[in-house]
């Protein structure tokens, strides 16, 4: 079975991210979505919520796996192997990501040597979409419809409801 890894934040997952992962689905027989976490980044959604997320969006397709990296930093290489996973795709927005991303082609050789990295260009309409901007449109209470599928949309916003619930 065809298999590849998409890893990254999504915090939260946008419409790009989504794109990316349907063209995923067109060219793998199984995605492994790993939600991570980024020491560089303050994130709006702990990687449990994120996950939630995206596990609400994908609930009923059995081609995708999402999982918490967390839970697996002690053997995340062994887990990969034994899922099959032969691809390490990157979502390239801009020449800055593709940048960013040839310089981490090295490490990642180092870490998963049995996995080659893709770029997958993303769509014109949605080189702009990134998480900060849904989760600035999150925080102030609009409508983040235009960035985010609605299965995506509502799962946020019932989180972000839950947490300000638990504040008061």
């Amino acid at each position: 079975m065809k298999t590849c890894v998409f890893a990254g934040t999504f915090d939260p997952i946008t419409i790009g991210h989504e794109k990316l992962i349907e063209k995923c689905l067109s060219l793998y027989e199984k995605v492994i979505i790993v939600v991570g976490e980024n020491a560089e980044k303050t994130t709006l959604f702990s990687s449990l919520e994120r996950a939630e997320i995206i596990s609400e969006v994908y609930n009923n397709n059995d081609r995708i796996l999402v999982i918490e990296y967390a839970n697996y930093k002690e053997n995340f290489s062994s887990f990969l192997l034994l899922q099959g996973a032969t691809d390490y795709v990157r979502g390239i927005r801009n020449n800055l990501d593709k940048d960013y991303e040839q310089n981490q082609i090295e490490t990642n050789k180092k870490l998963y040597p049995f996995i080659n990295t893709i770029f997958i260009d993303c769509e014109d309409k949605y080189k702009q979409v990134n998480s900060t901007l849904v989760r600035q449109k999150l925080l102030n209470g609009e409508d983040a419809n235009e960035y985010m599928s609605k299965r995506a949309f509502i799962k946020a916003k019932e989180i972000l409801l839950q947490k300000k619930q638990g504040q008061n």
